[in-house]
């Protein structure tokens, strides 16, 4: 019988690690969280049997890519940490806090997103803008960019406003205006 063919997916007693793509969706930040996360739950703290691991599942792309970076050293010869950071120093290009910042502030609610959606947006796009004040800044952002104009009308007579208190609004109006809508829409098509 013939084995099965292989994937660069490593599976453990919980979860797995699957292949890093460069360029991808995913950044290497969240990988590396991943990996940690994988390592915990397996209880797997050995220095060379995380750099096993890595190296079996990273996949073919990065592990080229370290034999790269390592220049005078063989990928087994460098310790799980040196292997990480090298990596790291080549995949987390910190992109400029100031076209992230253009962003954050270009920034508003498209016309299907929900309220939830465009704050979750919104903290994502501010992850590396560096704000002194990033809860003020979510609040004007958020202010700013909605759609819903009786909201922002209402919100922005408000003097004493805190993100808590935008967020709680902001989701507790944009819950009762579905309700709204599904009760007319029930009671509409009951009649």
């Amino acid at each position: 019988m013939e084995d099965p063919p292989t994937t660069n997916t490593v599976v453990g007693t919980i979860g797995s690690v699957s292949e890093f793509i460069p360029g991808s969706a995913d950044s290497w930040e969240i990988y590396r969280e991943q990996l940690d996360f994988y390592f915990e739950a397996n209880d797997i703290s050995a220095e060379n049997k995380k750099k096993a691991v890595f190296y079996s599942a990273c996949g073919k792309v990065t592990y080229a890519t370290l034999r790269s970076l390592a220049t005078l050293r063989k990928p087994g010869e460098l310790t799980y940490e040196e292997a990480l950071k090298l990596l790291s120093d080549h995949f987390n290009l910190r992109p400029s806090k100031f076209v992230q910042k253009f962003k954050f502030n270009r920034r508003d609610q498209l016309l299907n997103e929900s309220l939830a959606e465009y704050l979750a947006e919104l903290k994502k796009l501010s992850e590396h803008c560096e704000f002194n004040d990033l809860e003020e800044m979510l609040v004007d952002r958020l202010i700013c960019g909605m759609r819903d104009e009786r909201l922002q009308r209402r919100l922005l007579t408000d003097a004493n406003l805190t993100f808590k208190k935008v967020r709680d609004e902001a989701l507790a109006d944009e819950l009762a205006n579905r309700n709204i809508s599904e009760l007319k829409a029930n009671y509409n098509s009951a009649h």
